[in-house]
């Protein structure tokens, strides 16, 4: 059975809906986007400690290593805070 809150009295059945359902896809993408970002990280790091790169090359990838280590941590963080959303709306 449906149950009615104070916070669901604001909003009709299909606006909750919807907002469950956006936030559930929001969350989805989210988690796509992190672990694509640790995907990239961990072939960073594969290359910054690659004994066939040039020095330049390890600096360039330990860099963008770092950058996605940071894409990873705001995407996971993101998703579920839409996951949280989705669970309460």
């Amino acid at each position: 059975m449906f149950r009615v809150t104070p916070y669901l009295l604001n909003k009709s059945a299909p606006e909750t809906v919807v907002n469950t359902v956006k936030n559930a896809a929001k969350a989805v993408a989210d988690s796509v986007a992190g672990t694509g970002a640790a995907a990239s990280k961990e072939a960073n790091k594969a290359e910054a400690k690659s004994d066939n790169a040039t020095m330049g090359q390890k600096v360039g990838a330990a860099t963008d290593a770092m950058g996605d280590k940071m894409k990873e941590v705001k995407n996971d963080a993101s998703s579920e805070m839409n996951k949280q959303k989705a669970k309460n709306s």
